[in-house]
């Protein structure tokens, strides 16, 4: 979560008012992830608490009673007193803000600002999708391959696939300002470039993206920005390939980097579907879960569980939705013969990789 120096604990809503869009944690995570070694100690009161942090990491114990943390800066842990079967989550009125609330105990809340992770007596949750706070760059590559697979073939990545992926990227020193650096950078001929060519090669992406040039691009549009493509975009991207000035193998990034430069509707829909992408890789924590959906023909449902996503979606509350997606391709028919194919990176050497 990103810190707001200017905002505290004082400024989180202290409303007790059932929130709108409520989420069981999810029941498969089973592992602990540390805290810093260098965490401040912030104990609360069995009462109500207002608890500030600052650029250092703490780890606050929430003591009861009705909480309001804000962490502040570096990578911050909230400690609960029971397991996370108790808890619900929900999603604050402000940015970057959750409510934790006990089944148990009426009155037990926790709202919280800047919060990365909460630690349950039976395992923690990372809030941060990526582990983001932790190691920044790597998140932000993370991010960048989710947001590939997400634009190429319209699904979250397999297992394995999202690290080695970011590898290969921060590797080759792609750059993670915007879309148009990522472009400019993605020449012809350059290893960027080629890695695009890979992608928009296989035959899973151009099974997604094919016919002539005005069905290429409304396709993309359909599938990738959720909508038909207006006369307009439409024209302009059509004579784009018509004319050569635009390779279809970066259509679609190109298409995104127009979207990210109006703002809007296109570009919160994308960052929102590219998130519960993530949350569904995030979720897959055991060895199980990534054989399942790997081996098994579950492209349709993955596409559709984030075509469920909108700009208006709030990609914590969609949890549940992530969670029973994985349930029913852990549950589903699979064959060990469908397993993810091997395209060969260009331009970086010995480095094939599976989609």
């Amino acid at each position: 979560m990103e810190s707001d120096p200017d905002m505290t604990s004082t400024d989180i809503p202290v409303s007790l008012a059932p929130p709108a869009a409520v989420a069981d944690f999810p029941v498969t995570i089973d592992y602990f992830l540390p805290h810093p070694s260098n965490a401040k100690y912030v104990a609360g009161t069995p009462g109500n608490d207002v608890l500030d942090g600052g650029d250092l990491p703490e780890y606050f114990a929430a003591g009861g009673g009705y909480d309001r943390i804000n962490g502040g800066g570096a990578v911050d842990t909230v400690e609960l007193r029971n397991s996370h079967a108790v808890y619900t989550l929900a999603v604050g009125s402000g940015a970057g803000s959750e409510i934790v609330s006990s089944r148990a105990v009426a009155g037990d809340v926790v709202a919280l600002r800047n919060v990365e992770r909460l630690q349950f007596t039976d395992c923690t949750v990372a809030l941060n999708a990526g582990g983001a706070a932790e190691e920044p760059l790597e998140a932000a590559y993370v991010a960048l391959a989710e947001t590939l697979h997400v634009a190429y073939y319209g699904r979250p990545a397999y297992h394995g696939t999202l690290e080695v992926m970011a590898e290969h990227l921060k590797a080759l020193h792609a750059p993670l300002g915007s879309t148009a650096d990522f472009l400019a950078a993605a020449k012809p001929g350059s290893a960027l470039g080629g890695m695009l060519d890979s992608l928009a090669g296989s035959a899973e992406s151009a099974a997604l993206y094919r016919g002539d040039s005005s069905q290429f691009v409304g396709a993309i549009y359909q599938q990738f920005l959720g909508r038909a493509a207006d006369a307009g975009g439409l024209a302009y991207w059509s004579e784009a390939i018509d004319s050569g000035r635009l390779n279809r193998s970066v259509a679609v990034l190109s298409i995104l980097e127009g979207a990210e430069r109006l703002g809007g509707d296109d570009a919160a829909l994308v960052h929102n579907r590219v998130l519960a992408a993530i949350n569904f890789n995030l979720a897959q924590d055991t060895a199980g879960d990534y054989f399942s959906y790997a081996t098994g023909n579950f492209v349709e449902l993955t596409r559709a569980m984030l075509g469920k996503v909108d700009q208006h979606t709030n990609v914590l509350a969609f949890e549940g939705t992530v969670l029973d997606t994985l349930q029913k391709i852990v549950d589903g028919p699979h064959n060990i013969a469908h397993t993810q194919g091997a395209v060969e990176l260009v331009g970086v050497a010995q480095a094939p990789w599976a989609i």
